[in-house]
């Protein structure tokens, strides 16, 4: 069966941002950020309380104090939007700078025995069903990524009938992966996951 469908900029967002939280190389540039932040908090507390053990002076308390809470303040609520707002930031000018060209366009997928068949206006390409690394699923998306490293980004609401659609893909090697929220982990979610 053929299914047409577009893909927007949000979509390629969507994609993007998806693949940043499962990224293990971004997972520990973030750890790595919190464990930079903690021991430069952990080397100023230890000043702080040398200078006033040894000084004696209630100022330094203060500092010591606010500088705690400001700590506090920054990883619970504006760490985690930071790097959020990088990687958006980071992956809008790719979007922008690369794919602009690929917005909107009417593409095609049919699976013809084992090969994937797509088209747009100004390709086609086929390739075999061995070449499809992983299916991803969200409430919005399905996210075909090849070995290649390239994704077919599909949007749901262009699907009409969802369940043919996955019964086509299902028999396919590569493993289709729910995911029910595609919500920026926080630092806990990080070092303590919950399945």
């Amino acid at each position: 069966m053929k299914y047409k469908f577009r893909a927007y900029e949000q979509d390629f967002m969507a994609y993007y941002m998806l693949n940043a939280i499962n990224s293990p190389e971004i997972i520990k540039k973030r750890k790595n950020g919190f464990l930079k932040l903690l021991i430069i908090t952990i080397a100023f507390i230890a000043y702080l309380s040398y200078s006033f053990f040894s000084d004696g002076t209630s100022r330094l308390l203060g500092l010591f104090c606010i500088y705690i809470l400001f700590l506090l303040v920054y990883i619970v609520f504006f760490l985690n939007k930071r790097y959020k707002r990088h990687y958006e930031k980071h992956y809008q000018k790719h979007i922008e700078n690369n794919i602009k060209s690929e917005l909107g366009r009417i593409t095609t997928i049919e699976i013809i025995e084992d090969k994937v068949h797509l088209e747009d206006e100004s390709s086609e390409s086929k390739f075999n069903i061995s070449e499809l690394d992983v299916i991803w699923e969200t409430p919005k998306y399905f996210f075909i990524k090849l070995l290649s490293g390239a994704a077919i980004i599909i949007p749901k609401e262009d699907i009409k009938d969802i369940e043919s659609f996955k019964k086509d893909f299902n028999f396919v090697n590569a493993p289709i992966i729910q995911y029910k929220s595609t919500e920026w982990q926080s630092i806990k979610d990080l070092y303590f996951p919950t399945k």
